[in-house]
């Protein structure tokens, strides 16, 4: 999730608008760190969108609760998700505590 194509290019302009302006970061430095700015900006952008989920989300409990539909199907897929998660997790504990020893 993030920003629609026709809104990332003009969110871009805006955050290297304020890099250059409001915090007077030259140009050049701003393209010699740019892989750096691009990691942090996916985060940033990845976070909007989670947000911009939940609150859809939210609003759609709140507001259309008929919409939403649910399957015993769907139930049974998330525990195994969440079984195998466990699983792993446990096996990533015993490896730790067997390498702390």
């Amino acid at each position: 999730m993030g920003l629609a194509l026709s809104e990332s290019q003009p969110w871009l302009r805006r955050v290297v608008t304020y890099l250059t302006g409001d915090r007077g970061i030259s140009l050049p430095v701003i393209v010699r760190r740019r892989h750096r700015l691009a990691d942090i900006l996916r985060v940033k952008i990845a976070d909007h969108g989670r947000q911009q989920t939940r609150k859809a989300t939210d609003w759609l409990i709140d507001n259309r609760p008929e919409a939403i539909r649910t399957s015993n199907e769907h139930a049974i897929l998330l525990k195994n998700k969440i079984m195998r998660l466990g699983h792993y997790l446990k096996k990533a504990q015993d490896f730790n505590a067997m390498h702390l020893i």
